[in-house]
């Protein structure tokens, strides 16, 4: 009954044609079905189904009495990972955006939301989540459809580990070329150029054979990657000599709702 509360779970539900009816509430609305009406997550989401034909024809409607709230830094690659899925989602949301030059982010406010004092902090009702990556899982299994983050465990891995390397390697490489070029950070330059040229060679060489970087859709994985390469002209990364990934590049930014931010240069192929 837990999974209940997720749209995807309650398509699969419906397609795989098993009664819904045994599980929810239901109210006959004549001729047009069965309405079927549930609270969610702790009343936060409404969610009113009409079905037809044995639950393989289903409409639903979500009533928010909220608005979900996104503390961010404008600038910030991992706040735009964020900003993209909801995009993507297609998510209403309101942006906090958070004074970063008057240190707003380790203020005793701002601390209480996140013990780190780092952007992106995400706010939905009562539930308030820190790092990009743990709202990327979030807002997939809250509101996205499976193949943003799928139950097939093996799948589910392999995302996670390329959630790591966006943690690690892309953070260690692309960002900080960024950070460096666009903000004047200190690095050790030799250091971060040889991590960035082994990140994209492995990249390469994976989208080969590849459209996406896990599965055969569009996960959070490449959400969690996309970013800080395609802000990589700021860090003076050439993308011309990695063909494949500029195609995986293209292929998003030409999904229905892609969002773009200051310094993404686009991909023409």
């Amino acid at each position: 009954m837990g999974g209940l509360d997720k749209r995807s779970t309650i398509i699969s539900f419906s397609l795989q044609g098993k009664s819904l009816e045994r599980i929810l509430p239901k109210k006959n609305i004549g001729s047009f079905g069965t309405y079927l009406e549930f609270n969610a997550r702790e009343n936060r989401k409404k969610f009113l189904l009409l079905l037809k034909n044995n639950c393989h024809v289903l409409y639903f409607f979500v009533n928010r009495t909220f608005m979900i709230e996104l503390f961010e830094f404008a600038l910030s690659g991992n706040c735009y990972k964020v900003r993209l899925l909801l995009s993507f989602l297609n998510l209403q949301y309101e942006s906090q955006i958070v004074n970063g030059p008057e240190r707003e982010h380790k203020s005793e406010a701002f601390i209480a939301k996140n013990p780190f004092g780092q952007v992106p902090v995400l706010k939905d009702g009562n539930i308030v989540l820190r790092d990009s990556h743990g709202i990327l899982v979030y807002l997939a299994r809250a509101y996205g459809e499976e193949h943003w983050f799928p139950n097939d465990p093996a799948i589910a891995g392999e995302i996670v580990a390329w959630l790591s390397t966006a943690a690690n390697e892309v953070s260690r490489g692309p960002s900080a070329l960024r950070a460096h070029y666009l903000l004047g950070r200190p690095i050790n330059l030799e250091e971060t150029k040889l991590v960035t040229e082994t990140l994209l060679s492995i990249l390469e060489k994976r989208l080969v054979a590849h459209n996406w970087l896990v599965s055969d859709s569009i996960t959070i994985a490449d959400i969690a990657i996309y970013p800080y390469i395609a802000l990589g002209n700021q860090g003076k990364i050439d993308l011309w000599i990695y063909p494949n990934i500029r195609k995986w590049m293209y292929r998003i930014e030409n999904l229905p709702h892609y969002l773009s931010m200051q310094g993404v240069q686009l991909q023409v192929l």
